[in-house]
């Protein structure tokens, strides 16, 4: 955010930040754009060399560089092991004793021996085996129990187990698949807790299996975990959600459906432009125009003069945060809406523009070889007099 070209965000962003960070205090939101940048690249360089650089993997990276190395011939050795559990008979339970032995080694080997093979792992190894090594899997295995207060225990105590930890690749797996079938909500939203920033495999089929459950909540819970975590393989069962009852649902997935890539089809999404909640049809109208479709962008030109002001202000507030150039006779007109709609609508120009004060007055400034730096107070002018200036610039650059 203090990368944007908008003041306002810079300010409260470097204000943010400095108050958890004491490396970024003192940061100037007012320097010229190419001194910012290079104070950013700088402040970027100290965060990742003290903290690491967290992006959709990281959890994934987090757990490889953090499991203990296993060797090839141990890992060998346990998919030995396991393949003679599979087998059973007492050649099975020598086995599963020395599994146990391994440890707390164990759920590493497992990881790894899991990492190259598709095929899962005994039942017995979870519930006479892990236990032993890591005692959070005596919480896990709770998660089979028959009584519901049983179950909500066990998650809440996970929960809290590994706040402070990233869950094991075997872990994960075996909460995934005792908790498919349940169908208690409760349980449900505590298990989200666990996977809400997780983009294994294992997370994503339990958020996938979350989108038919009963409950609402859970449905919406789990779009939102696709919104953060897109995945292509998953956009046919987005679309398919569509179909839901439940606006906050409804809301969640074309949230999601705007972060996944565009469907081949887009006749479903299409026919929620007609849906009689405006704030639906405008949810559709971002998905559509993000995936660059033509129907996207007339359904938001629409939306901006609905009868609903509340509607247009989100309108204005949406086109901003699309960055599209071709929007900006959109907001134009918006300026002659009323004081907040306007307000939204100059944020929007300063967005797609990247200059606070209009681009003809920036233009000017870089043609007497002036920096075009963003003026603080450009933006406390009274809201009539700054529209009236984007409004001289458009009719200058557009209607000539």
């Amino acid at each position: 955010a203090m990368e944007s070209p908008n003041y306002l965000t810079r300010k409260e962003a470097a204000a943010q930040l400095a108050d958890r960070w004491p490396a970024a205090v003192g940061f100037p939101i007012d320097a010229p754009l190419q001194r910012r940048v290079e104070l950013l690249n700088q402040l970027q360089s100290q965060w990742t060399e003290k903290f690491g650089n967290l992006d959709r993997v990281a959890i994934v990276a987090a757990t490889e560089k953090s499991a203990p190395a296993v060797s090839n011939d141990r890992r060998q050795q346990v998919a030995q092991w396991i393949d003679t559990v599979w087998r059973g008979g007492d050649s099975g339970n020598a086995a599963m004793e020395s599994l146990v032995a391994l440890g707390a080694e164990l759920p590493a080997a497992l990881d790894a021996v899991a990492a190259q093979s598709d095929r899962p792992l005994p039942a017995q190894i979870y519930e006479k085996v892990l236990p032993h090594c890591d005692k959070n899997f005596e919480l896990i295995n709770q998660l089979a129990d028959p009584q519901q207060s049983v179950r909500r225990s066990a998650i809440i105590a996970l929960v809290k187990c590994y706040e402070e930890k990233t869950l094991s690749t075997v872990a994960l797996s075996r909460i995934s698949e005792l908790l498919t079938s349940e169908s208690d909500p409760v349980i449900w939203l505590h298990a989200f807790k666990l996977i809400e920033h997780d983009p294994r495999e294992a997370a994503t089929e339990l958020a996938a299996a979350g989108m038919s459950h009963p409950a609402a909540e859970v449905r919406r819970r789990a779009c939102e975990y696709f919104a953060a975590y897109p995945d292509a393989k998953r956009s046919d069962l987005l679309a398919a959600t569509l179909a839901d009852s439940n606006i906050s649902v409804l809301h969640a997935v074309l949230l999601a459906l705007a972060e996944a890539p565009p469907l081949a089809d887009h006749a479903p999404l299409e026919k929620m432009l007609a849906a009689s909640d405006h704030s639906l049809r405008l949810d559709a109208a971002v998905a559509l125009s993000r995936w660059k479709v033509e129907s996207g962008r007339a359904a938001l030109e629409r939306l901006a003069v609905d009868g609903d002001p509340k509607i247009r202000r989100t309108t204005a507030q949406a086109i901003g945060a699309l960055g599209e150039t071709e929007m900006i006779p959109t907001l134009i007109k918006m300026l002659d809406d009323q004081q907040d709609i306007r307000r939204a609508a100059l944020l929007g120009l300063r967005s797609i523009t990247g200059s606070n004060t209009s681009p003809m007055e920036s233009a000017v400034r870089q043609a007497g070889l002036q920096a075009p730096v963003d003026r603080p107070d450009e933006i406390s002018a009274p809201l009539v007099e700054q529209a009236q200036r984007w409004k001289e610039w458009y009719r200058t650059q557009y209607q000539r």
